[in-house]
């Protein structure tokens, strides 16, 4: 058996997965951190490229908006992965609900997405938002 599989396979027997797995609330509640994790990562990013595009908090520097706002992103970036570990461990031992290479690559996504800060993203964020003011000055 490889080692992958020999690792998945003792989270998905050991106590606490199983716990997770049984249990009337674990799991949702696991669920519903790492979804308001995500929620977090996600609005405080846009807070901060809403100021930089200008729209919102305008008398405030945008350096003071990013030392505010990135101790969030990252809490909810170390909530967000620990839940989403959990949620991995309970499920491990099911290929049909979460198999590992579908986690890998949802999770390649949302790194991909948390990156931000790389010069295309912003361009591309810079040019949606462009595209939604304009569809607003048509009508």
């Amino acid at each position: 058996m490889p080692l992958l599989q020999h690792l998945c396979q003792l989270l998905n027997d050991s106590s606490f997965g199983t716990m997770i797995r049984e249990s009337d609330y674990a799991y949702s509640v696991i669920e519903s951190v790492h979804v308001l994790a995500i929620t977090l990562v996600f609005g405080t990013i846009a807070i901060l490229d809403l100021r930089m595009l200008g729209l919102v908090l305008r008398p405030i520097a945008v350096t003071r908006v990013a030392r505010a706002v990135f101790p969030l992103t990252w809490s909810g970036f170390a909530i967000s992965f620990i839940s989403g570990f959990l949620l991995f461990w309970a499920e491990v031992g099911d290929p049909a609900r979460n198999s590992l290479a579908r986690s890998c690559r949802r999770h390649r996504f949302a790194y991909s997405l948390v990156r931000h800060h790389h010069r295309r993203a912003r361009h591309r964020l810079f040019l949606i938002c462009l595209e939604f003011l304009n569809c607003f000055e048509r009508s």
